[in-house]
């Protein structure tokens, strides 16, 4: 229904269909009873048939046909006696005709049911799909960084990353970021592991700490990511333990 009102609208509907609630109503009423998708049809007779054309779009059953009578009793009885020895073919009987009926509305049911199934298949694979992606995709936003006051992703000033060779050099590293950090010394931290390691990386090189900044462009509230790695092979393990977040009302930069 969303994607026939959208296309409706976007190519063929009124430009003022959106103007208020009431006209929309009416302009989505209108789109959805000339939809090209039907599943009845409008010349579809009542009773017995009513099945068939359900299941059989733009379709009509033949009514069955009913042979007249003589008024002559006995050309009545006549016809009736040459009809039976003429034939043996049950299919010209009333029972036969019945059958014959029967099957041809099994195999209409069977079509209907084949025809629709396709249709109602393609559109339960469209709304899985349609709420399955939706749900992705606001998970994968809600996993971003993002103001929880102002409901907006945060945009990235920069990340510095600094390089060590040893143990104690990446221990020292940390305590004096983590120490200036937790006296809420945030832009002190900055400069402290600027001051710290190398900034490029080499084959020698075992450890790595990373500070990146984010900022709220609507409260201007910053952000401070700080985390911690080490090298195993040709790829690096992150160090949960030594790695944390906060936020900040005052401006940081890595000048």
């Amino acid at each position: 229904m969303a994607e026939s009102a959208e296309f409706a609208l976007f190519l063929n509907g009124p430009t003022q269909a959106t103007a208020s609630i009431g006209s929309y109503s009416r302009f989505l009423g209108s789109s959805l009873i000339h939809s090209q998708l039907r599943y009845w049809s409008s010349d579809a007779s009542s009773g017995d048939s009513s099945m068939s054309a359900f299941l059989s779009p733009g379709t009509s059953p033949a009514a069955p046909h009913v042979e007249g009578l003589d008024d002559s009793k006995a050309g009545g009885i006549a016809s009736g006696v040459q009809g039976m020895m003429a034939t043996q073919d049950v299919s010209q009987t009333a029972t036969g005709r019945r059958l014959n009926q029967m099957g041809t509305g099994i195999q209409t049911l069977g079509a209907g049911v084949q025809a629709h199934g396709t249709q109602w298949v393609l559109t339960i694979t469209q709304t899985l799909g349609f709420a399955i992606g939706g749900l992705v995709v606001f998970i994968q936003l809600r996993e971003r960084p993002h103001c929880k006051g102002c409901r907006l992703l945060l945009s990235t000033k920069g990340e510095r990353t600094r390089y060590y060779s040893r143990t104690k050099e990446m221990q020292a590293a940390v305590d004096d970021v983590l120490t200036k950090a937790r006296d809420r010394r945030l832009q002190e931290s900055i400069s402290a592991h600027l001051g710290r390691g190398h900034d490029k990386r080499a084959n020698w090189v075992q450890f790595a700490s990373t500070i990146e900044l984010r900022r709220c462009t609507q409260c201007n509230m910053h952000t401070l990511d700080y985390r911690s790695s080490r090298r195993e092979g040709q790829n690096w393990k992150s160090i949960d333990l030594l790695a944390f977040s906060t936020t900040s009302t005052d401006p940081l930069n890595f000048a």
